[in-house]
């Protein structure tokens, strides 16, 4: 990972609007909490790398921002910071009622498992299955959707920008029963996630941080601030999101009546 870290850190591009010591940016000399957040905060326009590498690297998505399309550092940040503010403020009662949701949704999954027929096992690669299910992509202000192939298992994305929309468009529309699109998580089930790391926690400060970014204003970015103040909480916060998305998407394809075989690549086991 770090030899790869210091491949993609030889060909971004540093700019004067980055924080130091990337650019000239000052982070402390700042009159809002978010003119010194970066990429790495929340930011709604930043777009992961896909992979491991992903949790530090990623794109700008956000037109306005000085580092528009190009490769960057979670850290370098820029001043068109927008905080991802998607989740809806949750206290005791919002939280009850996840839990009461979740133990509806189990209750419904266990009557609609009896006489179901036999799963079909089908090849999807992991992380393009995940990475449509965790976040909403965006390209030059338009939603990308995104398409699981019940047949071969390839995970489609479409554009009306894209060279092969009309074709795989036309795919779609004559194939509506072989093409799913990929609906994101809602705001509730991926706090559901946050919720659920923080509880798996052992005692300690660490879990109380996170139990009280939960309990605040602003859930999802106090969330992530507080989870990347520390290398190995943010390593199995990230270990613990994705058993989760696998879970979720294992859940969405068994209503498809679809057993996923889930490879690392294109053409793996």
């Amino acid at each position: 990972m770090s030899e790869l870290h210091d491949i993609l850190w030889s060909v971004c591009r540093k700019l004067p609007s980055d924080f130091e010591p990337y650019g000239e940016r000052d982070r402390e000399n700042r009159e809002g909490a978010e003119s010194c957040a970066d990429c790495s905060s929340g930011c709604i326009h930043f777009r992961p790398l896909a992979g491991e590498v992903g949790m530090d690297w990623g794109v700008c998505a956000n037109p306005k921002s000085p580092r528009a399309g190009l490769l960057t550092f979670e850290h370098q940040g820029c001043p068109e910071f927008t905080a991802l503010d998607a989740a809806p403020e949750v206290g005791a009662e919002g939280t009850e009622k996840v839990k009461e949701t979740k133990a509806q949704d189990t209750e419904a999954d266990e009557e609609l498992a009896e006489d179901e027929p036999p799963l079909r096992k089908l090849k999807i690669v992991e992380y393009e299955l995940t990475d449509a299910l965790q976040n909403a992509q965006e390209f030059d202000g338009e939603t990308i959707r995104t398409y699981l192939d019940s047949e071969s298992g390839e995970v489609l994305q479409i554009h009306s920008e894209w060279e092969d929309y009309e074709e795989l468009s036309d795919r779609i529309d004559e194939e509506p029963d072989r093409y799913h699109q990929i609906e994101p998580l809602l705001s509730h089930e991926s706090f559901q996630i946050m919720e659920d790391f923080a509880e798996s926690l052992p005692a300690s400060s660490w879990k109380s941080r996170l139990i009280d970014a939960l309990s605040r204003n602003k859930p999802f970015r106090r969330f992530r601030d507080a989870v990347h103040a520390d290398l190995k909480l943010r390593d199995q916060w990230f270990a613990f999101q994705r058993e989760a998305l696998k879970a979720h998407a294992r859940n969405w394809l068994t209503s498809l009546g679809i057993e996923p075989q889930f490879t690392r690549a294109v053409g793996t086991e």
